[in-house]
């Protein structure tokens, strides 16, 4: 019985594990992510399934606890919140994908929005 009868895949020892050079491997991985548009994770072996509401969730989670805990949030939460997400949405409708990326840029326009105050 041969190797792609059992269903391994060439390149790969019993156990799973790839016999590519790291460099071969990156290169490969890069090949496989390239037609998805999701973020490729190089460490874990394999692309990232992530879904366009997980990636805003998550996005909107990294910069609302750093606003948080950094005591930046002023005003009403909701209004707050709506800020961030048109910040997060604005950039995944250009193409971003980056969940770090789009979190730190909704940090930096809710730092410089411009404040409206009441007297």
């Amino acid at each position: 019985m041969f190797k792609a009868d059992r269903g391994w895949r060439i390149g790969t020892t019993e156990a799973g594990y790839s016999t590519l050079s790291p460099r071969l491997r990156s290169v490969s991985m890069r090949r496989r992510c390239k037609d998805r548009r999701k973020e490729p994770t190089f460490r874990g072996k394999r692309c990232a399934a992530m879904t366009d509401p997980e990636l805003r969730a998550q996005s909107f989670e990294i910069a609302w606890r750093y606003l948080d805990q950094s005591g930046l949030l002023t005003g009403e939460h909701k209004d707050s919140a709506r800020f961030i997400l048109n910040r997060i949405d604005r950039m995944m409708l250009r193409g971003e994908r980056r969940r770090l990326l789009l979190s730190n840029a909704a940090i930096d326009a809710y730092r410089l929005r411009p404040v409206l105050v009441s007297a």
